[in-house]
């Protein structure tokens, strides 16, 4: 923020100058700081013409109770003739744009963010100029119908900017808010004087907004709720300024002494000070420019205020501290504004992307779908196969957080996860009880069973003999002899042993569709424009995403149903893995219950990894993730008809309307950042001190 000594040294520098009769040396020196000074403003003006998003743009405020001096103080800055009417009120912001050059005035209007685009556009574009400042008054009054027409609200967010060119002219940007209004009247409700105090309130309250708190002769300054306002939204008083104005009229009301005491920082402490200028009599609204200078030059010059340090007092020397402390406040946020310059530029490339490329004609619509189906299917197969450095853009691998590797967009990685996870679900909770017995589970499960609370329950294997596999031969018992048993009953309790397995691999079909689900909507909101990515849907991928879940679950269930069915397994592993069971208990009797139980639990074991195997290759791979691989068939695209086409790819008004605005933001924005880098490079965000 710019500071206390900035202004300190301002003033002391115009106080020797009036000592050493140099007479505005330095005045001259500041107005002519030139091309960068002017230049680094207008990026400024236009960034804030163009609402640029959330970037907070350095700026000067005018601000006073009503019938404070505001427009006077603006009129001796400018040396133009402000229009002010003393029965109206000011409804919105006035920006007052002063630049060297050739004598000329323009006029135009910055429509609030809150208006729709068509307003917003209608309002854009109209643009005044005139050569004659008895010309303003008409054309201030001109923006005011256009911006007010249909309006149901007394006040208005959108800003009337005022461009003044002159060979002499001070490079200043000054925004002139709308006055406190103490009293409602015939013309003002509460409502009304609500609605402006808050439009001034909000400029006020930004951090990066030097506040001209203009405070009048005419009336105390106790009585003027600009300060009160002013240090709420400036708390430590930082960055507010004060300016008295009608010091001859305090003179005559009995208040000089307070507003003397007030200019010379005594009184209500302020970091940059006050200043006062006279504003013109009423006899004298007439007189030019450098006449208002020499009658205020000769006012300081005697009495109580001739007392005042150089440098708080007259026009020449506010001007020449506005520019400076303008151009310093500026160069303060220079390097923040370029970083949030290019923050706003990179958010709005993304979000013009996102509207796709402009297209009107049918062969334009199916050029474009067949260029995003194409793209569409490369990148569904690089998520497949894991082969995420051949597009490093949209697999986040700038990313430095590990967390980015569970992106949906990890499509392969997110599989291979949900696999380990399935098999570890079957292996843990796939039986319906664990066995306390070491050597039937491992020892490494018999830890994590050990250690978990919803795990199957844990049971003696003689129990389980007696109480359940007896069951199950008193339950099927035939026409066998006494101590047989029917051979099938191993199925029937490995049937039972493994129900568990259907609702495990049920659920993880169900997370396999939300993540292959989840990579389509990534791969859609990556390549497709955002007014295709519902109707896509709608159209064609609800449908076809819809048929692969539909196939995997059909093919869920017949493997489901084959665990039921009684199918021998093949090969010496059975018999082998059975021989060594029995060996390991190393008993010759074996009773009918134990021995259907061994036989069980090497067939369990045995189908346990083809049952995992299935539900993963012939469920999962083949209809959820190379089905994914058929979502964008080019060959089906062009069996697609005209209508269909259209539906997908043609563009709504608002649409064309939203990418010509971003378009030309971004044009802004990219010219605001060359700029503010043609600046830097030549040295212009320096600040000046000298």
């Amino acid at each position: 923020m710019a500071n206390a000594s900035l202004l300190d040294g301002i003033d002391l520098q115009i106080a020797s100058d009036e000592t050493t009769g140099k007479g505005g040396e330095f005045a001259n020196q500041i107005r002519g700081l030139g091309h960068d000074q002017q230049h680094m403003l207008n990026v400024i003006d236009n960034l804030r013409s163009g609402r640029v998003g959330d970037i907070k743009l350095p700026q000067i405020v005018v601000v006073g109770d009503q019938s404070a001096g505001k427009s006077s103080v603006l009129e001796a800055i400018s040396g133009i003739p402000i229009p002010k009417d003393p029965q109206a009120c000011t409804r919105l912001a006035t920006e007052f744009r002063l630049r060297r050059g050739r004598n000329d005035i323009s006029v135009s209007i910055i429509p609030s963010e809150d208006r729709d685009t068509k307003r917003r556009t209608k309002l854009s574009s109209i643009r005044y100029s005139a050569q004659d400042t008895t010309q303003l008054s008409e054309l201030i009054r001109q923006c005011e119908d256009e911006i007010f027409e249909g309006m149901a609200g007394f006040a208005s967010r959108d800003i009337i900017a005022i461009e003044i060119s002159g060979p002499t002219m001070p490079l200043l940007t000054l925004v002139d808010l709308p006055g406190f209004i103490h009293t409602p009247n015939n013309k003002q409700t509460r409502e009304d004087i609500a609605a402006i105090k808050d439009i001034a309130i909000d400029y006020m309250s930004r951090p990066r907004t030097i506040i001209l708190a203009v405070v009048g002769g005419n009336a105390e300054y106790s009585n003027q709720v600009v300060l009160d306002i002013a240090l709420k939204c400036d708390t430590r008083g930082t960055r507010t300024l004060g300016i008295v104005t009608k010091p001859d009229i305090a003179s005559s009301l009995g208040h000089e002494d307070g507003f003397l005491k007030l200019v010379r920082n005594e009184d209500i402490k302020l970091d940059l000070g006050w200043h006062v200028l006279r504003n013109r009599a009423h006899q004298e609204k007439d007189v030019e420019a450098s006449v208002r200078n020499q009658t205020e030059q000769e006012f300081f010059n005697q009495g109580k205020w001739g007392t005042l340090p150089a440098g708080t007092y007259g026009i020449e020397s506010l001007v020449t501290k506005l520019s400076l402390l303008l151009y310093d406040h500026i160069t303060e946020y220079f390097p923040q504004l370029l970083e949030e310059i290019k923050d706003e530029l990179g958010r709005s490339e993304k979000e013009l992307r996102g509207l796709g490329r402009p297209i009107n004609t049918e062969p334009e619509m199916m050029t474009e779908i067949v260029t995003l189906f194409y793209s569409s299917k490369v990148l569904i197969k690089a998520g497949i196969r894991g082969f995420y450095y051949d597009h490093p853009d949209f697999f986040l691998l700038g990313e430095s957080d590990n967390s980015a590797k569970a992106s949906p967009r990890y499509l392969r990685t997110r599989v291979r996860w949900e696999n380990t996870e399935f098999e570890r679900e079957i292996r843990m909770r796939g039986c319906r009880v664990h066995f306390v017995e070491e050597g039937v589970a491992d020892k490494e499960d018999d830890h994590e069973v050990a250690n978990s609370d919803d795990l199957p329950l844990r049971v003696k294997m003689e129990d389980y003999e007696t109480e359940t596999v007896q069951s199950f031969l008193n339950i099927y018992a035939g026409q066998q002899l006494p101590e047989d048993y029917d051979p099938l009953i191993v199925y029937k309790l490995f049937d039972d042993y493994s129900a568990n397995w259907d609702g495990i691999a049920r659920t993880y079909i169900d997370r396999m569709q939300g993540i292959t689900k989840e990579f389509l909507q990534e791969v859609v909101n990556y390549f497709w424009p955002q007014r295709m990515r519902e109707r896509l849907w709608s159209t064609l991928l609800s449908r076809k995403i819809e048929m692969c879940f539909i196939q995997a679950k059909e093919e869920l269930e017949k493997l489901l149903v084959d665990r039921q069915r009684c199918y021998p397994v093949y090969g010496p592993e059975y018999l082998k893995r059975l021989k060594e069971v029995r060996k390991r208990y190393g008993s010759s009797e074996i009773s009918p219950a134990k021995g259907i139980l061994q036989k069980m639990l090497v067939y369990y074991q045995l189908t346990f990894t083809t049952f995992v195997s299935n539900i993963i290759v012939q469920v999962a791979e083949r209809h959820l993730i190379n089905g994914l691989d058929f979502i964008f068939d080019i060959t089906e695209l062009h069996q697609m008809d005209n209508t269909t086409i259209t539906h997908i790819a043609a563009e709504d008004p608002e649409t064309r309307t939203k990418r010509d605005r971003l378009g030309q933001k971004v044009i802004g924005l990219r010219k605001a950042q060359e700029d503010c880098l043609a600046i830097s490079m030549a040295g212009g965000q320096k600040k000046v001190r000298e």
